[in-house]
């Protein structure tokens, strides 16, 4: 059973059918809406020009990765150490 509190509540919101939550349009909001409706502007596709699409498949295709450009000084540590390294390795085996 539904108190008749509540049922006098819902029976109220019944009665009002939304008019509380419906905007109000000016006259020019109003005709402004119309027009969009009866005249939608479709929007322009793209012509597809052989440059265009290579330019598009450019831009998707991912980039191979450079490989870090290392100055004298860094690449003679970095040789250093692989020569440690496989001094290392060699010497367990």
């Amino acid at each position: 059973m539904i108190p008749t509190e509540v049922k006098a509540y819902l029976s109220m919101i019944g009665r009002k059918g939304g008019r509380s939550s419906r905007r109000t349009l000016t006259t020019e909001q109003s005709k402004t809406m119309l027009n969009m409706r009866s005249n939608p502007k479709q929007p322009k596709k793209p012509k597809l020009t052989p440059a265009a699409i290579e330019a598009a498949l450019d831009a998707a295709m991912p980039k191979p990765p450079q490989p870090p450009s290392y100055s004298p000084a860094e690449q003679a540590e970095i040789d250093r150490n692989r020569l440690m390294i496989a001094k290392r390795k060699s010497a367990y085996a």
